[in-house]
């Protein structure tokens, strides 16, 4: 029996919740069972039904009055692995990694698969636990670019990395909304040339130098929506203000399934300084449209050679792709990738059994 914690039923954890339920499918496709928890937030429905949270945020991340007392956490995930009969817990990173160690102490039989969203700030303290443990514990890095990053910062855990690339379900362009549903259900105009950006509202998102990209090209017919929310916004609606904007961008907000709506546009943006992998970037292709994007290594890995691919700073140049209205670059093989991805968790999980 496997049981695979995700850190939070937050809406920004959302792209780290459809990863971890698919890690869960690669599983149960297969024939072994998979018991979902979220660490933290309130229980919700997932792809196995009714997923239950463990613990208040304050809690699980040990704040307040909970900083100087004994978690009770640790008695409830010793009783819950015990009573579930679990024996191989897959770890939404090092928040979930945590509040498992300890369990590993007290559980010899206990292994951990640890996903690795984005790069680990492992204290010293876990690199020594990691260490101590290391043949009961597998890190897993959602790519390769992510692997050669955490095997360069902490090169003393390189024999425990393991990494596996994210994918999606083959099934995953079936499950879109058509064009004009889609827009209809958004709110949007249904003609006109929409861009979007669908990602947090964060400074690593980078999404003020996409505004400005577009705000180069920006003409009539011509709109940008952006799907998200995060800290930035108010300062963002401040730059399509002072663009003179306001006509041309739509606000979306959160929006619950987001991927399903990516039939409504006409082009995929993204600005990102650094990602661990860039999901997003694999929907949008999956769903048919041409995309822009920055060019790092997470989004060179996912995109190789079906993105327009623009230099973090060269303003320019993301702006003259936007502009150009480009057609889509080839088909997406979600079928072998998603092959691949179930081979390699399952690879993993046959070499923790057998220690």
């Amino acid at each position: 029996m496997l049981a695979n914690i995700i850190y939070s039923a937050d809406y920004s954890h959302h792209s780290t919740q459809l990863v971890h339920h698919l890690i869960s499918c690669a599983f149960t496709e297969k024939g072994l069972p998979v018991s979902e928890r979220f660490l933290m937030g309130e229980s919700a429905e997932g792809n196995l039904g009714n997923i239950q949270s463990l613990a208040s945020p304050r809690v699980a991340r040990k704040k307040g009055i909970w900083r100087y007392l004994p978690s009770p956490l640790t008695k409830k995930l010793v009783h819950l692995v015990m009573d579930s009969s679990i024996d191989v817990v897959i770890c939404d990173g090092p928040g979930v990694m945590r509040p498992f160690i300890p369990v590993l102490e007290r559980l010899e039989h206990l292994k951990l698969m640890i996903v690795l969203h984005g790069s680990p700030r492992f204290r010293d303290s876990d690199v020594r636990k990691l260490i101590k443990y290391n043949n009961r514990i597998r890190l897993i890095p959602v790519s390769r670019q992510l692997a050669g990053q955490i095997a360069c910062q902490h090169p003393q855990l390189k024999g425990m990395v393991r990494s596996v690339s994210n994918t999606l379900m083959p099934e995953f362009e079936r499950k879109l909304y058509a064009r004009e549903e889609a827009r209809n259900k958004l709110g949007l105009p249904n003609d006109g040339y929409i861009s979007v950006i669908a990602s947090r509202l964060t400074r690593k998102k980078n999404v003020e130098f996409a505004i400005r990209a577009f705000a180069k090209g920006a003409g009539e017919g011509r709109y940008l929506a952006i799907m998200g929310d995060g800290p930035e916004r108010e300062g963002l609606r401040q730059l399509v203000a002072s663009l003179r904007l306001e006509e041309h961008v739509f606000w979306l907000g959160w929006v619950s399934s987001g991927h399903q709506y990516l039939k409504a546009f006409d082009l995929f943006i993204s600005a990102s300084l650094e990602e661990g992998f860039g999901l997003s970037l694999l929907e949008a292709h999956a769903a048919g449209l041409p995309v822009v994007c920055s060019r790092i290594p997470a989004h060179e890995e996912v995109l190789s050679k079906e993105a327009y691919f623009f230099d973090v700073e060269d303003l320019e140049g993301c702006a003259q792709m936007i502009a150009t209205m480009p057609p889509p670059i080839g088909c997406c093989n979600l079928g072998e990738r998603h092959d691949e991805f179930v081979r390699g968790y399952l690879d993993i999980y046959s070499e923790l059994s057998s220690c």
